[in-house]
């Protein structure tokens, strides 16, 4: 199969996927991640690689010039402080330079907290 006739599979294949989601009354991403998460495993099918400068410049812009036409400015402005606190908050947190945590240490503490929550006797009115 070459490049055309696989993209051609893959569009195929992500219509009828919009459309399963439709019918299920599903979001139609949630059904599109776990058909491309299907599609991952099977044998034979070709890797695709993207170039960052691609997606950045030709694919994402109109995606976000049409879905900032259909945004409801109520909820723009309802969600506003959540939008700059992960545009610039979590962009701060991720480059700061005292994140150097390992990721063992990390895990040894969620697995603590997790274990003095079993562990704990929570009793609950009748």
């Amino acid at each position: 199969m070459n490049d055309i006739e696989f993209l051609i599979a893959l569009l195929a294949a992500a219509a009828v996927l919009v459309r399963l989601a439709d019918a299920l009354a599903i979001p139609y991403p949630i059904v599109l991640v776990i058909g491309g998460l299907l599609l991952s495993f099977i044998p034979g099918i070709p890797k695709v690689t993207l170039d960052p400068d691609l997606v950045f410049f030709v694919i994402l812009p109109p995606l976000l010039y049409s879905a900032a036409w259909l945004t409801s400015w109520r909820e723009f402005s309802y969600n506003l402080v959540s939008i700059f606190l992960l545009a610039f908050g979590l962009v701060t947190f991720t480059r700061m330079p005292w994140r150097k945590i390992r990721p063992s240490r990390v895990s040894r503490g969620a697995g603590a907290c997790a274990r003095a929550v079993r562990s704990a006797r929570v009793r609950t009115p009748r």
